[in-house]
């Protein structure tokens, strides 16, 4: 998340552009072999397509702003496996769009997300970001809930199951006070953002997680040196799998009091949640993703 003169950290503030993320303890990744089967009512967005809206949707073309167009930046080191955490952080291509933008949401900025999502994901061996076809119409929490098992599923994790009512009120009001949902009560992991929208959020707390070469330059306020403890335990989180439980998760979003004139910023909370036995209700569940009707 791109916050003027704030840090996620106890340290002093500074100018500039930062980024604010906090992190809570996380389950550690199991590794997962084989593959999930897209249904045929998801579509693939491969990069040369991923600007492309359904033709149901109507949605407009990316037009790029005025912004100057950031340099290009090297691309990491690739990843061992993608499980793995990358060698190092892969800056975002939609800031100039996204910042241009009154809301996070705008298609622009959506498009431009999902472009930075899809060329990251080659950087580790993914092909493609499957998405429903009304992805871009779907509210802010459904659209990261999706997305968020969209890319588990690309690296042959299983997905999270849904999101309940009750965990979604407790991310919504964290996103509200602008810090981490709470631990406890079946909750194992919590991730807060100030970002553009869910695609943002998701897109740093997977590639943009790590250590940036110095404080100022770190977006993980938990991140506070290269190989520390805090550094890619948001995409930890994202990625976690609980043996012989049952994931769900709550999500709020929510405009940031503290964007200072940065109308595009949302305040994003993700909570998961695990369960041993039957699965409580969801209010929104990964069967109405995957399942037409």
């Amino acid at each position: 998340m791109r916050v003027p003169g704030v840090r996620a950290d106890a340290g002093p503030r500074s100018t500039g552009w930062l980024l604010i993320l906090t992190a809570t303890a996380a389950l550690s990744v199991i590794m997962l072999g084989g593959c999930q089967l897209v249904p045929a009512r998801r579509v693939a967005y491969h990069l040369a397509t991923a600007l492309a809206p359904a033709p149901s949707q109507a949605v407009p073309a990316v037009v790029s702003p005025a912004t100057p167009t950031p340099p290009a930046v090297p691309s990491p080191a690739l990843p061992t496996s993608p499980l793995a955490n990358p060698a190092a952080n892969l800056p975002d291509t939609f800031t100039a769009i996204c910042s241009a933008t009154p809301d996070a949401l705008s298609a622009a900025c959506e498009q431009a997300e999902l472009t930075a999502l899809v060329r990251a994901g080659q950087q580790e061996g993914l092909s493609q970001l499957p998405l429903p076809a009304d992805f871009l119409t779907l509210p802010a929490p459904e659209q990261m809930f999706v997305l968020i098992n969209e890319e588990r599923l690309s690296r042959g994790l299983l997905p999270i199951q849904g999101l309940t009512a009750g965990a979604d009120q407790q991310a919504a009001a964290a996103a509200q006070a602008g810090s981490d949902p709470p631990m406890g009560g079946g909750i194992v992991a919590g991730n807060w953002a100030a970002d553009f929208g869910p695609l943002g959020a998701v897109y740093d707390w997977l590639y943009n997680d790590g250590w940036g070469g110095t404080r100022g330059t770190t977006t993980n306020g938990g991140c506070t040196a290269d190989g520390a403890p805090g550094c890619w335990e948001h995409r930890s989180n994202l990625l976690l799998q609980a043996s012989g439980q049952h994931l769900y998760a709550g999500i709020g979003c929510s405009p940031w009091a503290g964007a200072k004139g940065m109308a595009a910023l949302d305040s994003c909370a993700l909570e998961i949640g695990t369960v041993v036995g039957a699965s409580p209700t969801y209010s929104y569940a990964w069967s109405q993703v995957v399942t037409p009707g």
